[in-house]
Formats: structure tokens, C-alpha cells, sequence
């Protein structure tokens, strides 16, 4: 996702062209609109508390191996697993190779976790 400057400049870019309250042609949106710019970061903010970012989803062995050890997947079953030594463990299953679990994708990733230093 963009900073919240770039978020705010898009979303007054975007309603420049837009009929504003009678102003048909607005140079800044806080003509018409809004007090400030501060406001459009206010705005952005409020959408970037919002968003959800699309999960992100894998579709083969070696995407899954690619993950670190504790990640975490669902698979198209909704059963979830963690990535451990190599293994995928889950609490319904056996533990399972990158492969097995490829075969019920697509894959769902929940989690990856941060690198340490």
C-alpha cells in the first residue's frame, strides 16, 4: 500500500475532476471540500485503517517451501498447518511434505514471521 501522502495526493487527484459541491474545476480539494491538507491525510488515514490487504495465496511445492519454518497455511479445506523443520504440521492430519499440501490448493498463507536479525 502507498504512504499516506501518496494516498492522500491520489485522493485529491481523483476528485479534482469531480463536480464538488458546484466547483467543477477544483485545484486543491480543500477549496471545496475540506480545511486543509491535513485533512486528506486524515481521509487516508482512515482508509489505510480500513484496508485488508488480499491474502496472499500459493499455488505450488516450491512456493511452500520457499516459506520459513513457523509459517502458517490454510489449505482450500480450511485446515491449517505450520511450517516446522521442513514439515508441514496441522492438527487434523499427519504431518505432510510441501508437495501433499500443494495438492490441496490453493494455498492460503497466514503468516510469515519477520526475519531476525
Amino acid at each position: 500500500m502507498r504512504t499516506r501522502e501518496e494516498l492522500a495526493e491520489t485522493i485529491a487527484v481523483t476528485l479534482r475532476g469531480e463536480d464538488q459541491f458546484g466547483y467543477t474545476d477544483i485545484s486543491d480539494l480543500s477549496d471545496a471540500v475540506l480545511d486543509s491538507r491535513y485533512d486528506l491525510l486524515a481521509v487516508a488515514d482512515a482508509v489505510l485503517a480500513d484496508y485488508q490487504p488480499k491474502p496472499r495465496t500459493i499455488t505450488s511445492a516450491a512456493e511452500l517451501d520457499s516459506l520459513p519454518n513457523m509459517s502458517v497455511v490454510m489449505d482450500n479445506c480450511d485446515d491449517v498447518s505450520q511450517k516446522r523443520g521442513g514439515q508441514w504440521c496441522g492438527y487434523e492430519t499427519a504431518d505432510l511434505t510441501s508437495k501433499q499440501i500443494a495438492k490441496y490448493g490453493p494455498i492460503t498463507v497466514i503468516f510469515i514471521p519477520e526475519a531476525t536479525a
